[in-house]
Parts: C-alpha cells; sequence; structure tokens
C-alpha cells in the first residue's frame, strides 16, 4: 500500500491511478496521518453461490476489507535475489566467498 501526503496527490494523479488500476490500494495522508484510502472497485461476475456474491458484494461496497495476505517468494523470486546477492560479491571484487565462509566456521 503506497500512501502520498494530500499535498503530494494532486500533482501524482497519474501515478496513483496507475496503481488503483493495478489493482493497488492508496492512503492519502494529512499532517503525517491516514486521511483516506482510496481502492480499485473489484467487479465480480455472479457465481453460483449466493454467500459468494455476497461476500463478493461486501467488499465492492468497501463494508469489509479482505486481508493482504504476503505470501511467500516464488523459486523464480529466490534465483532473482540470490543472483543479484552474487552480482553485488562480484561487482564489489569479492572473489572467494568460500574462503570468507570458512573464517566464520568453529
Amino acid at each position: 500500500m503506497t500512501k502520498y501526503s494530500v499535498q503530494e496527490a494532486p500533482g501524482k494523479l497519474e501515478e496513483i491511478l496507475q496503481k488503483i488500476r493495478a489493482g493497488e490500494q492508496v492512503v492519502l495522508t494529512e499532517d503525517g496521518n491516514d486521511l483516506a484510502e482510496i481502492r480499485p472497485i473489484r467487479r465480480r461476475a455472479s457465481t453460483v453461490d449466493p454467500q459468494e456474491d455476497a461476500y463478493w458484494k461486501l467488499i465492492d461496497e468497501g463494508i469489509i476489507i479482505p486481508a493482504e495476505v504476503k505470501l511467500p517468494p516464488t523459486p523464480e523470486e529466490r534465483l532473482e535475489a540470490m543472483y543479484a546477492i552474487l552480482e553485488r560479491r562480484f561487482e564489489s571484487g569479492e572473489t572467494d566467498v568460500a574462503a570468507r565462509h570458512d573464517e566464520h566456521q568453529p
């Protein structure tokens, strides 16, 4: 969730709209305090289950807000992170990672 102050929001309207279109919620702040939340309207196709339809209607109307769940990184994301670490080590001139590892072994 990205936050923008009410002073900066008018100048960043297009950026804010892009985030909302991408499904992100945006919070407006005033004097460092959260003031308002802007979220995309989630429209769902009708389902066979009336309870599920009622659930999505409550979300669409802003009556309930589903919990934001941070999923664990995918294998691809883990691999990207590992390559980024190795690249930083290579660029810094650190070539003998195994020797550094051995220094810390009892």
